[in-house]
């Protein structure tokens, strides 16, 4: 166990259950990212040579091109990836940006050190050899002043988000290589690494690491852990009782409705923001078509509901229809769900992540945002409809999502504190 893991467990210990915390049985660790920190991957790596011999060849492409000013000194990360990546061993590469003003000065140099590890792990009574990639994701810059990390600490994690680009563009670079496919080997965020991430400083015309530390930059590991806490019997009771209904019970159809927004809850959590923003407005479509599928089969037959459905193509239309059928205006029916805030902070952003193609980068306010507007737009038509009819409260409680992701987000936050 990393001294890391041991201070945090520490720290929230009266706020575990014991047998979290029993290492004769195993500790529970239900973030499989985490894994890869508890490996100590980086005692596995010769980052002096590392950083010495691409070091040496940033210096001999400046000799070369006759370059007068560049980066010097990089701030590094070492990013531990989920699967192998099959490159030469090891294998570098660094990419300069010209001033476009004057081409002997480099602004920003990016460089990525791409190296296997090999490291052992117990599986029961057998000890078996993993081989894993790490990419050391670098950047140096003309614009930021070389400071230590106790004076850049404001801007660290603006260097890691450049890192995680570094080392996506990789990824990425494997993914299009023909012949060649991984679906295993996933893209980096902030989120979806170990909570504990390695970090160096070094000169490139030295060749020396300056500085090494740990930082983290999340509480995924906590957060793991006090979601993995023993169940209570109502808790039991409504796991049976959901799990019945989603593998075939009276009512299938709910659950696997209502997972579309827990998907997106878990793509915001693992730092997809965008991809939380899609399914967010995805679950709201598909509860308000829902919705109005339920009032038309109270007077029509299923065929010509489906009909009628597959005539209204468009959101407005929709929402006028619900309207209709609830003998309300489409002012009123807009206003009583909060439609403008959703609309503003789930669909039209959507929209942007689909149609333009210039579209800035997903904020993780904005993937929370996104998620807590649609809650409450499907909670609030939900409650009208059980209030008009009486008889559909039952399956419309199954809908109030907003009090489980209010006292989620309470919860996080009170163990945090």
């Amino acid at each position: 166990m990393s001294s890391d893991l041991d201070d945090i467990l520490s720290k929230y210990a009266d706020k575990l259950v014991p047998d979290l915390l029993d290492e004769e049985d195993g500790l529970v660790m239900p973030n499989l990212s985490e894994i890869l920190d508890l490996l100590k991957l980086r005692e596995s790596l010769d980052l002096k040579e590392l950083v010495k011999t691409y070091s040496g060849h940033y210096s001999e492409f400046l000799a070369k091109t006759q370059i007068k000013k560049a980066p010097s000194e990089f701030v590094g990360f070492v990013i531990p990836l989920d699967s192998f990546l099959p490159l030469p061993n090891p294998y570098g590469a660094h990419t300069v940006y010209i001033n476009p003003d004057n081409n002997n000065e480099v602004l920003t140099t990016s460089m990525a050190m791409v190296t296997n590890v090999v490291v052992r792990i117990t599986l029961g009574d057998a000890t078996v050899k993993v081989k894993l990639s790490v990419i050391i994701a670098c950047l140096g810059t003309l614009e930021r002043t070389t400071r230590t990390f106790d004076q850049m600490e404001s801007d660290i994690k603006g260097y890691y988000t450049d890192a995680i680009r570094i080392a996506n563009d990789v990824i990425t670079a494997y993914k299009l290589t023909p012949g060649r496919h991984n679906h295993n080997l996933g893209y980096v965020t902030l989120s979806n690494r170990p909570s504990n991430v390695e970090a160096l400083r070094f000169n490139a015309k030295s060749g020396k690491i300056l500085q090494q530390e740990r930082f983290a930059f999340h509480e995924t590991l906590l957060a793991s852990i006090l979601h993995s806490r023993i169940m209570t019997d109502d808790e039991i009771n409504n796991f049976r009782r959901i799990h019945l209904d989603a593998s075939g019970g009276k009512d299938s159809f709910t659950p696997q409705l209502i997972s579309k927004i827990y998907r997106a809850i878990d793509e915001g959590c693992n730092g997809h923001f965008d991809q939380s923003i899609v399914l967010a407005d995805t679950y709201a479509e598909h509860f308000l078509r829902y919705i109005l599928s339920q009032l038309l089969l109270i007077k029509l037959e299923f065929e010509q509901v489906e009909q009628k459905l597959s005539e209204i193509r468009s959101l407005n239309k929709l929402l006028t229809s619900i309207a209709r059928e609830l003998n309300m205006t489409h002012s009123q029916l807009r206003d009583s769900i909060d439609f403008t805030d959703w609309n503003a902070k789930c669909r039209s952003i959507r929209n942007g992540l689909t149609h333009r193609v210039l579209n800035p980068d997903v904020t993780p306010e904005e993937s929370r945002e996104a998620i807590r507007s649609t809650v409450m737009l499907t909670t609030k038509l939900a409650a009208l409809i059980a209030e008009t009819y009486p008889l559909a409260k039952e399956d419309m409680q199954k809908f109030k999502t907003i009090e489980w992701y209010n006292e989620q987000a309470e919860f996080e936050e009170e163990a945090a504190d």
